[in-house]
């Protein structure tokens, strides 16, 4: 995604980094967590906040072990969503 590193599984993209940013997939309640402990909307765009997405606090990117966790959330959250269809090739002219 963007050209940087990007997790997904079933399609559904979890977690990435942007620039100095990691940003994650999460439900709303674990969302509320991490911006209680100083994380934000992920905005690749000033202003454009991808919906469902944090970006994780330096604090928490910088604990190994605490990061690892809110990695293995999103990816569970994103592995209970369906499935991502794959769309068809638009034919060339």
């Amino acid at each position: 995604m963007f050209g940087c590193p990007a997790y997904f599984t079933g399609g559904n993209l979890f977690a990435g980094v942007w620039q100095e940013t990691v940003m994650l997939r999460l439900p709303e309640d674990e969302r509320a967590a991490v911006t209680a402990a100083g994380g934000g909307p992920f905005e690749p765009m000033p202003g454009r906040a991808m919906k469902e997405y944090i970006a994780l606090p330096s604090s928490m990117v910088a604990d190994p072990a605490e990061a690892a966790g809110w990695v293995r959330k999103a990816a569970a959250y994103a592995a209970s969503l369906p499935p991502k269809q794959k769309k068809p090739r638009k034919k060339k002219a």
